[in-house]
């Protein structure tokens, strides 16, 4: 596992959606713009479950 990612799997929600704008490249990187679509669709999807 990537330690990036074991390292955001510590901080606060809050924080880790602060930090997803600076993941893209990463994003991209391990799954192109279909894997970025998915992870806004999902971040959506979660924030109407909270609202």
């Amino acid at each position: 596992m990537f330690p990036t990612l074991q390292a955001l799997g510590t901080i606060t929600r809050p924080h880790f959606l602060e930090t997803i704008p600076h993941l893209v490249p990463l994003i991209l990187h391990l799954g192109g713009e279909v894997a970025l679509r998915e992870v806004y669709q999902s971040i959506r999807d979660v924030s109407r479950w909270w609202r």
